[in-house]
């Protein structure tokens, strides 16, 4: 990200990951993530209500850990890019989008459920998955979004 800096003793990478969707699959694999976008990844959203009416995304289910949808679009995000599929990648920006929106200008992102004493599980998910969408693609609002989120973790989690 840009301007942020890790402490001074940390060893830069050796390796860098590459960017979501950066490699093409070909072959045997790119028939497997055919095979997976045209069936139960690819249509979760559009039947199953703790994805497609997400407290992430305003709705009223999965509201417990809120960790579904997290889970969801930690393996649909790289799936959309991955296949350059255009409506995959819609339905993907769709909850992205709104996440992002929605988070507060104190730094949570997603559901507040401070009633049930804040779940911060799937909000570490979810900072991974805008980690693959944001940087890869200099997303500058997806980046203060995780700078916001970083800042403030630390100060609420306690320990």
């Amino acid at each position: 990200m840009s301007g942020v800096k890790g402490p001074p003793n940390l060893i830069p990478l050796k390796y860098r990951p590459f960017p979501v969707g950066s490699v093409q699959p070909t072959g045997w694999l790119l028939d497997q993530l055919q095979t997976q976008a045209n069936s139960l990844s690819g249509h979760l959203p559009f039947f199953w209500n703790d994805v497609m009416n997400s407290s992430w995304i305003g709705g009223q289910s999965d509201t417990y850990l809120h960790e579904r949808t997290p889970y969801w679009l930690n393996g649909f995000v790289p799936l959309a890019y991955q296949l350059q599929n255009k409506t995959l990648i819609a339905t993907a920006q769709k909850y992205i989008d709104y996440i992002l929106s929605h988070q507060t200008a104190e730094g949570w992102l997603g559901p507040d459920d401070v009633h049930d004493g804040n779940q911060y599980w799937s909000k570490y998910l979810m900072m991974f998955i805008m980690r693959q969408v944001a940087i890869p693609r200099h997303s500058e609002r997806g980046q203060t979004s995780l700078q916001r989120t970083k800042c403030w973790v630390p100060n609420k989690v306690p320990l």
